[in-house]
C-alpha cells in the first residue's frame, strides 16, 4: 500500500481543521472509498493519521448507498406528484372563478348586466367576485340613467329643433306685415295702384309662409322627426333671389345690400322650402352680424363651378372669433343672446342630405363669408 497520504485528505486534516474525511481510491480498476482519522497531540494538531480501508466492504457500501438514493428518488417523486397535483387543484380552483368572471366581463361588454357572480369564498378571489358584481350594478344603473338622459336630451332637440323650424317662417312673415302696414300709413291717392300691387304680392307670401309652417307642423304632428325633404330639381337663382327678397326689408340703411347671380340657370336637386330657410337664416346670421352705428355690406353671390353650384353670403360685420370657429355648428351652440343655436347644425345636415356641403372662412379684411357647394343637375 501506498504509505503516503492523499492530497485531499491532507487538505482537509491538517488544512481545513477536519478530524475525518473520506477519499475515494482506485485499486486497479476497482474503485473503493478510504476512511482517514487524525490523531492529535496534547497542543491539538494532528499527529498520527489512521487510515482506514473499506475495500472489504465496498460492495455493501455501494448497495447502501444505491438504495439511499432508491430512496431519496422515490420520495423526491412522490414529493414532486404530490406538488403537481397541489398545483392542479390550486390552478383549477383558481381558473374557475376566473373563467366566471371572464364570461361577467364579457357579458357586460355586449351590455348585459343581468349575470351576477356566486361567491363562494372569503379570500380575494371572493372579494373580487362581490367587487364585480357591485360594480355591475352600479353599471346598470348608470346605464338606465343615462337612457332616461338621452331620452330627455332627445325630446328637448326636438322641441328647440321645432321652435327653430317654426320660427324661420315668422320672421318674413312679420317683416312683410310691417312693410305692408308702413306702405297702408304712408299711401296716398296716387299710390293706390301701387300699394294694391304690393298688398297682393304681401298676402300671397304670407298664404305661401302659412303653408310652409302647416307643412312643418304636420310634419312634426305625424312622425315626430325633422319635416321630411322632397327633393326636386329647382333653379338655386330663384331660391336665392326668394330669400334675399325677404330679408333684403329687414336690412338697415347703412348696410348695402346685393344679390349676385349668373344668367344661366343653375339647377339642382333639393328641397326648395328647405332651401329658402337656409339662405333666409344665413342672411339673417349676417345682418346680425353688423353694427347698427356702422356701414357695412350683405352679399348673397351664386355661380358654376366644376359641376358644382357654389353660392355665397358674406358680410362685412364683427366676424367669428377664432376659438369659437370649431363650434360654430354644433347643435344648441350659438354666439348670440337669443336664439336656439340649431339653424346651422340643421342647415349643414339638411345640405349634407342633398350631396352638398356647407362652410365658412373669415374675410381677409373683415366679416365671415358662408359658402354652400350642391351638385349640378341636368
Amino acid at each position: 500500500t501506498d504509505v503516503r497520504l492523499p492530497i485531499r485528505a491532507y487538505q482537509a486534516l491538517f488544512l481545513d481543521g477536519y478530524k475525518s474525511t473520506f477519499v475515494q481510491q482506485q485499486l486497479g480498476n476497482f474503485g473503493y472509498t478510504a476512511g482517514y482519522h487524525a490523531l492529535l497531540d496534547e497542543a491539538g494538531t494532528p499527529r498520527y493519521v489512521l487510515s482506514v480501508p473499506t475495500l472489504p466492504e465496498q460492495e455493501r457500501i455501494e448497495e447502501e448507498r444505491a438504495r439511499t438514493l432508491a430512496y431519496l428518488f422515490g420520495t423526491l417523486l412522490a414529493l414532486m406528484m404530490v406538488v403537481m397535483l397541489t398545483a392542479s387543484f390550486l390552478a383549477s380552483a383558481l381558473a374557475r372563478p376566473i373563467a366566471r368572471l371572464q364570461q361577467g366581463l364579457q357579458a357586460v361588454a355586449q351590455g348585459r348586466f343581468e349575470r351576477r357572480l356566486p361567491v363562494q369564498t372569503r379570500d380575494e378571489v371572493g372579494e373580487l367576485a362581490r367587487t364585480f358584481n357591485d360594480m355591475q350594478q352600479q353599471l346598470g344603473e348608470s346605464r338606465q340613467q343615462l337612457a332616461q338622459q338621452e331620452r330627455q336630451l332627445a325630446w328637448r332637440e326636438m322641441a328647440r329643433q321645432v321652435a327653430h323650424e317654426i320660427k324661420n317662417p315668422l320672421t318674413p312673415m312679420k317683416l312683410s306685415v310691417q312693410h305692408l302696414q308702413r306702405a297702408y300709413h304712408t299711401r296716398t291717392p296716387e299710390s293706390e295702384a301701387r300699394f294694391g300691387r304690393l298688398f297682393r304680392r304681401i298676402t300671397t307670401t304670407l298664404v305661401k309662409e302659412i303653408g310652409a309652417l302647416a307643412h312643418i307642423a304636420n310634419e312634426f304632428a305625424s312622425f315626430a322627426r325633422m319635416p321630411a325633404h322632397r327633393v326636386e330639381p329647382m333653379d338655386l337663382r330663384e331660391v336665392i333671389r326668394e330669400a334675399a327678397a325677404l330679408m333684403q326689408l329687414e336690412a338697415p340703411d347703412s348696410v348695402v345690400f346685393a344679390v349676385e347671380v349668373p344668367q344661366a340657370p343653375l339647377t339642382v336637386q333639393a328641397d326648395r322650402k328647405e332651401l329658402k330657410r337656409i339662405y333666409i337664416n344665413l342672411i339673417k346670421n349676417a345682418l346680425e352680424a353688423m353694427r347698427e352705428d356702422e356701414t357695412g355690406a350683405v352679399t348673397v353671390a351664386a355661380r358654376a363651378e366644376e359641376g358644382k353650384a357654389m353660392s355665397a353670403v358674406s358680410d362685412t360685420g364683427c366676424g367669428i372669433a377664432p376659438e369659437l370657429q370649431s363650434r360654430i355648428f354644433e347643435p344648441s351652440f350659438s354666439t348670440k343672446t337669443s336664439g336656439t343655436g340649431l339653424g346651422l347644425a340643421i342647415a349643414r345636415r339638411s345640405i349634407e342630405a342633398f350631396g352638398g356641403t356647407i362652410g365658412f372662412e373669415p374675410r381677409q379684411t373683415r366679416g365671415t363669408v358662408f359658402h354652400i357647394r350642391l351638385p349640378l343637375s341636368g
